[in-house]
Protein backbone atom coordinates (compact mmCIF):
# COMPACT_ATOMS: atom_id res chain seq x y z
CA UNK A 1 0.00 0.00 0.00
CA UNK A 2 2.72 2.20 0.93
CA UNK A 3 3.99 1.81 -2.94
CA UNK A 4 1.08 3.15 -4.24
CA UNK A 5 0.74 5.63 -2.25
CA UNK A 6 4.33 6.68 -3.49
CA UNK A 7 3.42 6.33 -6.75
CA UNK A 8 0.43 7.69 -7.17
CA UNK A 9 1.88 11.21 -7.91
CA UNK A 10 3.49 9.86 -10.65
CA UNK A 11 0.82 7.54 -12.21
CA UNK A 12 -1.26 11.00 -12.05
CA UNK A 13 1.19 12.84 -13.62
CA UNK A 14 1.64 10.37 -16.45
CA UNK A 15 -1.85 10.57 -17.25
CA UNK A 16 -2.16 13.74 -17.17
CA UNK A 17 0.96 14.21 -19.64
CA UNK A 18 -0.41 11.88 -22.03
CA UNK A 19 -4.06 13.50 -21.87
CA UNK A 20 -2.12 16.95 -22.55
CA UNK A 21 -0.12 15.18 -25.69
CA UNK A 22 -3.53 13.68 -26.78
CA UNK A 23 -5.66 17.28 -26.70
CA UNK A 24 -2.64 18.56 -28.51
CA UNK A 25 -2.73 16.17 -30.99
CA UNK A 26 -6.45 16.61 -31.70
CA UNK A 27 -6.16 20.67 -31.61
CA UNK A 28 -3.71 19.99 -34.34
CA UNK A 29 -5.33 17.54 -36.48
CA UNK A 30 -8.64 19.93 -36.06
CA UNK A 31 -6.78 22.86 -37.14
CA UNK A 32 -4.76 21.13 -39.93
CA UNK A 33 -8.48 19.66 -41.31
CA UNK A 34 -9.65 23.57 -41.13
CA UNK A 35 -7.05 24.56 -43.29
CA UNK A 36 -7.93 21.69 -45.80
CA UNK A 37 -11.29 22.71 -45.77
CA UNK A 38 -10.91 26.54 -46.26
CA UNK A 39 -8.05 25.72 -49.19
CA UNK A 40 -10.47 23.08 -50.72
CA UNK A 41 -13.39 25.91 -50.85
CA UNK A 42 -11.28 28.78 -52.64
CA UNK A 43 -10.05 26.17 -54.64
CA UNK A 44 -13.46 24.88 -55.73
CA UNK A 45 -14.49 28.93 -55.57
CA UNK A 46 -11.81 29.39 -58.37
CA UNK A 47 -13.35 26.22 -60.25
CA UNK A 48 -16.67 27.36 -60.29
CA UNK A 49 -16.05 30.92 -61.51
CA UNK A 50 -13.58 29.75 -64.20
CA UNK A 51 -16.74 27.19 -65.53
CA UNK A 52 -19.03 30.19 -64.73
CA UNK A 53 -16.59 32.25 -67.74
CA UNK A 54 -16.75 29.15 -70.08
CA UNK A 55 -19.98 29.21 -69.88
CA UNK A 56 -20.84 32.76 -70.63
CA UNK A 57 -18.46 32.33 -73.54
CA UNK A 58 -20.30 29.66 -74.70
CA UNK A 59 -24.03 31.42 -74.38
CA UNK A 60 -22.15 34.05 -76.35
CA UNK A 61 -21.40 31.58 -78.62
CA UNK A 62 -24.41 29.71 -79.45
CA UNK A 63 -25.97 33.09 -79.14
CA UNK A 64 -23.91 34.22 -82.40
CA UNK A 65 -24.78 30.71 -83.93
CA UNK A 66 -28.48 31.08 -83.70
CA UNK A 67 -28.81 34.50 -84.96
CA UNK A 68 -26.30 33.30 -87.95
CA UNK A 69 -28.71 30.25 -88.43
CA UNK A 70 -31.91 32.63 -88.05
CA UNK A 71 -30.63 34.94 -90.49
CA UNK A 72 -29.77 32.24 -92.87
CA UNK A 73 -33.11 30.99 -92.68
CA UNK A 74 -34.75 34.47 -93.07
CA UNK A 75 -32.39 34.68 -96.66
CA UNK A 76 -33.50 30.88 -97.53
CA UNK A 77 -37.07 31.29 -96.88
CA UNK A 78 -37.09 34.88 -98.81
CA UNK A 79 -35.22 33.03 -101.42
CA UNK A 80 -37.88 29.94 -102.09
CA UNK A 81 -40.80 32.73 -101.67
CA UNK A 82 -39.39 34.66 -104.71
CA UNK A 83 -38.79 31.70 -106.93
CA UNK A 84 -41.05 29.35 -106.37
CA UNK A 85 -44.38 30.71 -104.56
CA UNK A 86 -46.64 32.47 -106.88
CA UNK A 87 -47.51 35.70 -105.64
CA UNK A 88 -51.15 35.83 -106.64
CA UNK A 89 -52.03 32.24 -105.59
CA UNK A 90 -50.12 33.37 -102.25
CA UNK A 91 -52.66 36.13 -101.62
CA UNK A 92 -55.07 34.83 -102.58
CA UNK A 93 -54.48 31.73 -99.99
CA UNK A 94 -53.67 33.68 -97.60
CA UNK A 95 -57.26 35.69 -97.96
CA UNK A 96 -59.93 32.76 -98.20
CA UNK A 97 -57.50 31.61 -94.42
CA UNK A 98 -58.30 34.66 -92.41
CA UNK A 99 -62.13 34.60 -94.33
CA UNK A 100 -62.28 31.10 -93.03
CA UNK A 101 -60.65 32.41 -89.62
CA UNK A 102 -63.37 35.17 -88.98
CA UNK A 103 -66.03 32.75 -90.54
CA UNK A 104 -65.36 30.31 -87.15
CA UNK A 105 -65.55 33.31 -84.79
CA UNK A 106 -68.87 34.24 -86.35
CA UNK A 107 -70.19 30.95 -85.93
CA UNK A 108 -68.73 30.79 -82.36
CA UNK A 109 -70.69 33.74 -81.29
CA UNK A 110 -73.78 32.70 -82.53
CA UNK A 111 -73.48 29.32 -80.81
CA UNK A 112 -72.31 31.00 -77.65
CA UNK A 113 -75.78 33.08 -78.22
CA UNK A 114 -77.86 30.49 -78.63
CA UNK A 115 -76.60 28.71 -75.79
CA UNK A 116 -77.14 31.62 -73.64
CA UNK A 117 -80.55 32.24 -74.78
CA UNK A 118 -81.22 28.40 -73.79
CA UNK A 119 -79.67 28.74 -70.34
CA UNK A 120 -81.69 32.20 -69.65
CA UNK A 121 -84.89 30.44 -70.71
CA UNK A 122 -84.05 27.26 -68.03
CA UNK A 123 -83.75 29.89 -65.45
CA UNK A 124 -86.61 31.44 -65.75
CA UNK A 125 -88.52 28.07 -66.42
CA UNK A 126 -86.91 27.15 -62.53
CA UNK A 127 -87.64 30.26 -61.17
CA UNK A 128 -91.30 30.18 -62.22
CA UNK A 129 -91.62 26.65 -61.30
Amino acid sequence: MEQFRALTPFITLFLAVGLAIIGWFIRELIRDSRENFANLRSDLGARLDKMEADIDKLEGKVEMDIKTIEASRALDQKWVYENFIEKELYFRTVGEIKGLISKIFEEIKEVNRQVNQQIGAARKGQSNG
